[in-house]
């Protein structure tokens, strides 16, 4: 089974609520490897590209990425799907991170 179906089957087993999503970050913010801070802050200052690349929900690396001060255009993740009542629609397929090598294929851009 690829990465791809195995997440796609994950998610219609989950139906995670957007409220779901939002009580998590809520209630677990991120905690960062020590001395990460440290190093992205001297990169930064160095004008090196940070990136954050993951095969994780965007909504949940969003808060690492402004807590580390990275672009959000520089954040790749797999994003969900919501109606506008906040049920689970479904995931972004078209994202490389929902798809076997899909990292991989990122660092190559």
């Amino acid at each position: 089974m690829s990465f791809q179906e195995a997440f796609a089957r994950r998610l219609e087993i989950i139906r995670p609520q957007m409220n779901q999503i939002r009580d998590f970050i809520r209630t677990r913010p991120p905690r960062l490897t020590p001395g990460i801070k440290r190093l992205v802050d001297v990169l930064h200052q160095r004008s090196v590209p940070v990136y954050l690349i993951s095969g994780g929900l965007m909504g949940v690396i969003t808060p690492v990425a402004l807590e580390l001060n990275i672009p959000l255009q520089n954040i790749y993740a797999n994003r969900l799907k919501f109606f506008f009542n906040g049920e689970f629609a479904g995931y972004d397929d078209n994202e490389p991170t929902s798809k076997n090598g899909g990292k991989g294929q990122i660092i190559k851009m």
